[in-house]
């Protein structure tokens, strides 16, 4: 009977926890800025999206792409055969293989200071949230962010091993990456309305809503193996999902100038104007980047929620 009670109590108070959550698409679409999104290769693509759009919805969409993409593409030269042969053959050993999204499971989590009894509440109102999907055969979201403005997404590494053949479910899975970033936008000002200009050429009179990157952490043993990047396009479309336009950070490389580089080179743009505003002037602790974010949910992308 303490059993049947306790359990009740449980579900009672998880209620309480379920307008936790910040659901996606907080602000309507026509108080928003609706800029160009853009692919890994930094070429603008048009696309709109709304607050109807599924995991499943954004992978057809991405899946009939791709296919036409393959119908109108040609098979590649003898020459071409070759390259590829030689990078092949010259690729790292199988244990410092690059990584994809097929590798790894990603969970999304409470930021470290939220208290351990809060997480539990949450864990609970996520649980229900599920069952709800599931009596009414609804489509659960893409991803669940807490209200509190900030969220910790851990890279877990899916071991490919003989026991996880025979047992799929018993997959044992290493934690190899932690990235803590902010779920809401704060409000727009006179810094980001000109870099935005500067950088994209956009109206410097309109309000943008920016999220951050506050920290990123991968596992030596599993560096340079493409987990940050992977991290940086689930971020990103982690946040274009809460309604952010664009996406800053502050690069502190000790001066080596290797990290600013790995970052250009995905995309992002020296924002010289934000310095102040993100606690860095004169570069003190870094270099303050931008980038706009993008909802392209990549391939074989899992990202687990609570």
């Amino acid at each position: 009977m303490k059993g049947f009670g306790l359990i009740f109590l449980l579900l009672i108070l998880s209620l309480v926890y379920l307008d936790a959550f910040v659901p996606p698409e907080v602000h309507s679409p026509s108080t928003r800025h609706r800029h160009r999104s853009y692919q890994p290769s930094l070429e603008p693509v048009k696309k709109s999206f709304t607050a109807k759009d599924t995991s499943t919805g954004i992978r057809q969409r991405n899946a009939q792409k791709r296919q036409q993409t393959e119908l109108q593409s040609q098979s590649p030269s003898n020459d071409e055969e070759e390259i590829n042969d030689e990078k092949n053959a010259s690729s790292p050993p199988n244990n410092r293989q690059l990584l994809t999204h097929a590798d790894i499971l990603w969970k999304l989590k409470p930021s470290r200071d939220v208290p351990i009894w809060k997480r539990i509440w949450l864990k609970v109102a996520a649980n229900l949230i599920r069952l709800d999907c599931l009596i009414k055969k609804q489509e659960l979201p893409l991803v669940l962010c807490p209200k509190g403005g900030q969220a910790l997404l851990e890279a877990h590494y899916v071991c490919n091993d003989k026991k996880s053949i025979l047992f799929p479910w018993r997959r044992r899975k290493i934690k190899i990456g932690r990235f803590g970033f902010t779920t809401m936008a704060g409000p727009s000002n006179e810094p980001i309305q000109e870099t935005v200009h500067d950088l994209y050429g956009l109206d410097a009179n309109r309000p943008y809503r920016v999220g951050a990157i506050i920290y990123m952490f991968v596992e030596e043993e599993y560096r340079k193996r493409d987990v940050g990047t992977l991290a940086l396009q689930v971020i990103s479309l982690i946040q274009s999902i809460q309604a952010c336009d664009f996406q800053m950070l502050v690069v502190d490389d000790n001066g080596s100038g290797k990290l600013n580089d790995w970052y250009l080179g995905r995309g992002y743009q020296k924002a010289p104007k934000l310095q102040d505003m993100m606690g860095s002037p004169n570069e003190i602790h870094g270099t303050s980047m931008m980038i706009p974010t993008n909802r392209i949910l990549p391939d074989d992308c899992q990202i687990q929620w609570w």
